[in-house]
């Protein structure tokens, strides 16, 4: 099976594979606090990226993430969800709305320390 016009064993071994997997692990999209997403509502997100992933919360798209890494697990060789959510749109709309999204950032907290002692 292919899409991109590549073989799945070439976009196993694309440097950029390597960096999506290992970074959306490393920054915490996936871990044991999530179970998968219902896969009915992951498969919307993922073929109609516009309707879902374009307003939804950070924790809805770390919800979409953190299955799309499991189901990507899952199908190791043979099939690949990451692939196919790069044809869809809806991995490239997911870094567009971390990168530029600011309703996604958790406002900071100043704490006054007008007055106490050190």
């Amino acid at each position: 099976m292919h899409h991109m016009g590549i073989e799945l064993d070439e976009f196993y071994a694309l440097p950029e594979y390597d960096r999506f997997v290992i970074g959306a692990y490393a920054c915490g999209f996936v871990c044991r606090d999530y179970a998968p997403m219902d896969g009915e509502l992951f498969e919307q997100m993922k073929s109609r990226p516009q309707e879902h992933l374009a307003t939804c919360s950070f924790n809805r798209l770390r919800h979409w993430t953190h299955t799309l890494l499991r189901s990507e697990r899952w199908n190791y060789g043979y099939s690949s969800p990451v692939m196919e959510a790069l044809d869809s749109g809806s991995l490239e709309l997911l870094i567009q709305r971390l990168e530029t999204d600011n309703h996604l950032i958790e406002p900071e907290i100043i704490e006054d320390t007008a007055g106490k002692a050190p």
